[in-house]
């Protein structure tokens, strides 16, 4: 099974069965009290749609560094460089596609920053691949 599709699935599964119920408790309990709250399947479909999908694709991230590290776009130095700018903007990510609930913003925060150390990790493999090809006229 290719390398994307796993990601992929990982990420759906990860917004489906973690992030989704969270989401949807904080926003069911925001207006408990003071609204009816009436749920239908097509709202509950596109909820979770809205909600795994662009996880699924934030999942991704290791597939694409290894792709443009590959390509020689970037390395594991340039990484390593950037990363504090690399976890605020995940942070900031974070933020965006959970509500205003703190435990749900670190919920999906610590995944996306292992998810970039992993693909720092993929990007030092990769790198050191080509540069002992290159040592030994193989440029791959």
């Amino acid at each position: 099974m290719p390398a994307s599709l796993i990601c992929f699935l990982l990420g759906l599964v990860f917004g489906y069965y973690l992030v989704s119920p969270a989401i949807l408790e904080v926003l069911l309990t925001l207006g408990q009290g003071q609204f009816t709250i009436q749920l239908t399947a097509q709202n509950y479909l596109a909820f979770i749609f809205h909600t795994t999908v662009p996880l699924g694709v934030l999942f991704e991230l290791p597939v694409l560094v290894a792709f443009l590290t590959s390509i020689h776009i970037l390395t594991p130095d340039w990484l390593s460089r950037y990363r504090r700018i690399a976890y605020f903007l995940l942070l900031v990510l974070a933020v965006i596609l959970t509500p205003a609930d703190f435990i749900s913003d670190l919920a999906i925060t610590v995944p996306l920053i292992l998810l970039y150390e992993v693909s720092l990790g993929i990007s030092r493999i990769i790198y050191n691949r080509i540069q002992k090809g290159d040592k030994y006229g193989n440029f791959t």
